[in-house]
């Protein structure tokens, strides 16, 4: 991966590049996973013909909640905003902050591109709550269905139990049965 100097920027920014920052972050387990994930994430993003990495800082990953959790901070130059959309789209940063140039012109057709394009993914993201809202519903039903048939069947063939026996047979703390 070929990084351009600070100098170079400049040349870049009047040939209508953008010069920005972000921060890419990554969660998983275990660490050694979670690193080698940040740096090839990191090293495909290099490698994208609109981007020019001029610097990249990666953190060391740090155990949060029994996974861990790392960032890499990148600045770079990038074609065009048409192709910071992109990278938003395809990279899904943390934060991003154009640095230069100050002023950004966007051409009608190319905004109307980028609203449509979010959209679509405004709406494929609706339809997997939905759908993930009514599998769980499902599950949620299912399996209240399968601890009353459970608690059904330990009475029948137990005859009647407090909550704390009954919930002792089923796996369920009594307190929770009631």
């Amino acid at each position: 991966m070929k990084k351009i100097s600070k100098d170079e920027v400049v040349d870049y920014i009047d040939k209508g590049y953008l010069h920005c920052r972000c921060i890419i972050e990554l969660v998983g387990a275990p660490e050694e996973y979670v690193t080698e994930s940040i740096k090839k994430y990191v090293s495909k993003i290099s490698e994208t013909s609109e981007i020019k990495l001029v610097s990249e800082k990666i953190e060391k990953p740090k155990q949060e909640r029994g996974m861990f959790a790392t960032f890499a901070e990148l600045e770079f130059v990038i074609k065009s905003s048409e192709a910071l959309i992109c990278f938003c789209f395809d990279y899904m940063p943390a934060s991003i902050e154009i640095v230069q140039p100050e002023n950004i012109r966007f051409r009608a057709g190319d905004f109307t591109v980028f609203f449509n394009d979010f959209m679509a993914r405004l709406h494929k993201v609706d339809m997997l709550v939905k759908d993930l809202t009514a599998k769980n519903k499902s599950l949620l039903k299912n399996s209240n269905r399968i601890l009353r048939n459970m608690m059904v069947v330990t009475l029948a063939y137990n005859g009647p139990l407090s909550a704390e026996a009954l919930g002792e047979k089923v796996g369920i703390k009594g307190a929770q049965l009631l």
